[in-house]
């Protein structure tokens, strides 16, 4: 799937060169040139953005392998410009069927309006690859989070770093990338709806020296001998096929077979096991992300299949000779990890859709790989899982893979994984399950902050579980959770509560599907509640016991799946 499809040429402009404080705007080659202060930008002939500099510092992408700067993206098609409109000394202004958009130009900001008309529209930016660093937060008051770039979250401010310069851009929805290896800040407009954002030009030193960041940070995790038999931790690297829809049984039906896999990661998927899939996504994708992914013992990845939907046979062998060197680059990668033992390299499956031709392209990926798979990887660190061949061998199976495994699906090759895995790590009795030592729990993350009520970092996409104790409650008493664009959660309380700890199990919404990763905040209405407590879904489905930060919940009984840690 790829946002950046068709766009329109919007607009503008207007003729003649003018200087308002210090400001000047000029026209050259159908482009507008303008210089503040302390920046430069330009207006390409489209109307939009194309660049925007500080201390000669380039800030929005330039390549011209793919669209760069700013675009106005709807699904209707290009439209030609229309009727062209004055504009006063500092300002330029132009319109189309699809919106109007007017540039107001200040020494030391630039300031741009969208007025959107009667259909949905998205503005993506492309920012230049030169920066390497992005602050983001959901509003100006907020402790922003630093993350190296690509980065992906919900966010309403950020700030890029481009060596000693800074540009803030006020008025985002999120942040997502890579998209073709770049980062792209997207803002998505309703019908009829008005949008201001902002650029603030700046330097490094301008940045207070007292102001405290949060550092997005991934969650370490120890591996000890804290059960009998041992632990095998494992995380699950992918997409959808990892854990949208019922692909949370690909682990459930791993642990009825091999109970001694204790799942790592990132999510919490429906069923409550950890893991490090996230939906749509490409090589592309996971590799930007590889930074989040914790250190594990063991990984096992299967992508790609979102690479491969191509449309022309003779675009096949090319595609699949890229997704081929993108998923090599994902194991080198995660080789890279601290403690990393083993990453078992699952075949991409076949799968059966209206294009065959992206079942055929995952054949040739998995062809390459098969190939060039002792050249590649060191010896013994990567163990490959072959699911391809021996589906394509059970007759009848396309119904029961299709794209996204049905029930059936996942028990076939939760059998190919699990055997596979013991083999390999010379387990003798999968069956054996792991018992935990006294003094033993497992990992929580409070990831709301009590002072605050808010997150101390945006919410990955997943399954979470409320809970919290109630003093007191009232009339329509209720806890409200929302985050940046539509997302929102009421959870009721009612007067027979007090003295109760209640907890709820809900959904974010898929990542890119109604949900982008953002910081959140609790609000309380007509009752008193304490020890909030907001952490991933847990295979119980029950809250844990309340703590602050990280800690080890010792007092709940860990089941199948759930790492075991020492609480020392």
């Amino acid at each position: 799937m790829m946002l950046l499809r068709s766009f329109f040429g919007a607009i503008l402009l207007f003729t003649g060169m003018n200087l308002v404080a210090e400001v000047v705007v000029k026209q050259e080659n159908k482009q507008w040139k303008i210089t503040g202060e302390n920046y430069s930008a330009t207006i390409g002939k489209a109307g939009y953005l194309r660049s925007v500099k500080v201390k000669d510092k380039e800030f929005l992408s330039s390549s011209k392998k793919i669209p760069g700067g700013a675009y106005l993206c709807h699904k209707k098609g290009v439209k030609k410009p229309r009727v062209l409109k004055l504009t006063d000394a500092n300002t330029l202004t132009g319109e189309n069927d699809y919106a109007q958009i007017t540039y107001k130009f200040a020494p030391k900001k630039i300031t741009v309006t969208i007025t959107n008309r009667k259909i949905k529209n998205t503005l993506y930016m492309i920012i230049n690859n030169a920066v390497k660093k992005v602050n983001y937060s959901h509003s100006a008051k907020a402790v922003p989070t630093v993350a190296t770039v690509p980065a992906k979250a919900g966010c309403r401010v950020t700030r890029w770093f481009n060596g000693d310069a800074t540009l803030d851009i006020i008025g985002s929805d999120s942040i997502w990338g890579p998209w073709n290896g770049h980062q792209v800040w997207q803002v998505r407009l309703k019908p009829e709806q008005k949008r201001t954002i902002e650029f603030v030009p700046g330097a490094v030193s301008d940045i207070k020296k007292n102001v405290k960041l949060v550092e997005n940070v991934t969650e370490k995790f120890i591996y000890s001998s804290s059960s009998t038999p041992q632990q095998i931790p494992i995380c699950m690297i992918g997409d959808s096929i990892t854990w949208a829809g019922k692909g949370d049984y690909w682990r459930k039906y791993l642990l009825e077979l091999f109970p001694r896999l204790a799942f790592v990661g990132t999510h919490s998927a429906v069923l409550g096991y950890s893991h490090a899939g996230e939906g749509g996504n490409s090589t592309g994708r996971v590799l930007g992300r590889i930074k989040e992914i914790p250190d594990c013992p063991y990984y096992s990845l299967l992508i790609g299949t979102n690479d491969t939907g191509v449309k022309d046979k003779a675009k096949s062998p090319a595609r699949a000779k890229r997704t081929a060197k993108r998923i090599q680059k994902i194991v080198l990668e995660l080789l890279k990890k601290k403690g990393v033992k083993k990453v078992f390299l699952c075949s991409i499956l076949p799968c059966h859709t209206s294009n065959p031709l992206r079942d055929s392209t995952n054949s040739a990926t998995n062809v390459i790989l098969r190939k060039e798979f002792s050249s590649v990887f060191p010896k013994d660190k990567v163990v490959w899982i072959e699911f391809e061949k021996p589906i394509r061998a059970i007759k009848n199976w396309a119904p029961k893979i299709k794209l996204h495994p049905t029930l059936e699906g996942y028990k076939i090759i939760a059998k190919i994984h699990a055997d596979k895995i013991a083999k390999t790590l010379g387990v003798k009795n999968m069956a054996a399950k792991a018992v935990a030592k006294p003094g033993t729990g497992v990992r929580i993350n409070n990831l709301l902050d009590a002072k605050t009520n808010s997150t101390r970092n945006p919410v990955i996409a997943g399954w979470y579980t409320l809970s919290f104790s109630v003093k007191s409650a009232s009339g329509k008493a209720s806890v409200i959770l929302s985050g940046e664009g539509t997302f929102k959660k009421t959870f009721k309380v009612a007067a027979s509560d007090k003295g109760k700890r209640l907890n709820f199990n809900f959904f974010t919404g898929y990542e890119g599907y109604g949900y982008n990763r953002s910081s959140m905040t609790i609000k309380i209405q007509g009752c008193k509640i304490d020890k909030v407590l907001l952490e991933k879904r847990r295979p119980s489905g029950k809250a844990s016991v309340y703590g602050k930060a990280i800690y080890i919940d010792s007092k709940s009984k860990p089941v199948s799946g759930e790492l075991i840690e020492s609480a020392k």
